[in-house]
């Protein structure tokens, strides 16, 4: 998968799991997980996975993902489904990968959207199919997923599953979930400014222009959309 987004990769690689466990915390906390908690069960992999406060133990963790991923838990399937893209504790298997991202996604998982729809950008595991990748990134639009709006940002730059245009390229580039996204994972806000500015060097001022108006457009979008979901639930 080679162009994965670094900062979606550290929804992975980067964990909440980093701060100190007392031994009865982790004692409660494998006691859960072999009673089949899934949270449990991920926080276990995570730690086991990290090695900073357990033994690391990648094939253990990817043990314990699996498990949480078969109880139906979108999360752990997603984790799990990155395991095997990355033979990490298990063999790479794109094509098992892919199958779990697709879980995920069904149950309207927005890592697991912006995961399969790399696969089918990419050929990876599955026939490549640029319109799948760019509907699956859209339907991450009202969640404000930073990396799916990251790929539709790369559909309309590059004319995958979508005409090319990049004034709405832009628009999605610019879009403060992104800004949150990378702010999340520690990169320096000046080197998202710098990639900002290198695109508006290939545009028109008239593009940048529209494109401002139709990146505040897409914010009100978003909004509604957030507000809409919230109001079903």
């Amino acid at each position: 998968m080679r162009s994965l987004p670094v900062f979606l990769l550290s929804l992975f690689f980067l964990s909440p799991y980093l701060h100190a466990q007392t031994a009865e915390e982790l004692t409660s906390l494998k006691d859960a997980a072999l009673k089949g908690d899934a949270s449990a069960q991920i926080k276990l992999g995570n730690l086991l996975r990290i090695g900073k406060i357990l033994p690391k133990d990648e094939i253990q963790a990817a043990s314990w993902f699996r498990k949480a991923a078969d109880q139906g838990n979108a999360e752990a399937q997603c984790i799990y489904g990155m395991c095997l893209s990355f033979a990490i504790g298990v063999e790479r298997n794109q094509k098992e990968a892919v199958s779990y991202y697709r879980k995920a996604a069904t149950q309207d998982y927005a890592l697991g959207q912006v995961m399969l729809g790399v696969c089918y950008l990419e050929g990876n595991g599955i026939a490549m199919d640029p319109v799948q990748a760019f509907a699956l990134f859209m339907k991450t639009k009202d969640q404000a997923y930073g990396s799916g709006l990251m790929g539709l940002f790369r559909c309309y730059d590059k004319g995958l599953g979508i005409p090319k245009n990049e004034v709405e390229a832009y628009a999605y580039l610019t879009q403060p979930a992104i800004r949150l996204s990378l702010k999340a994972e520690g990169v320096p806000e000046d080197d998202f400014e710098k990639s900002v500015a290198k695109y508006e060097k290939k545009l028109t001022a008239e593009q940048i222009t529209a494109g401002k108006i139709r990146a505040k457009e897409i914010e009100k979008e978003i909004e509604a959309k957030i507000a809409s979901r919230k109001a079903r639930k």
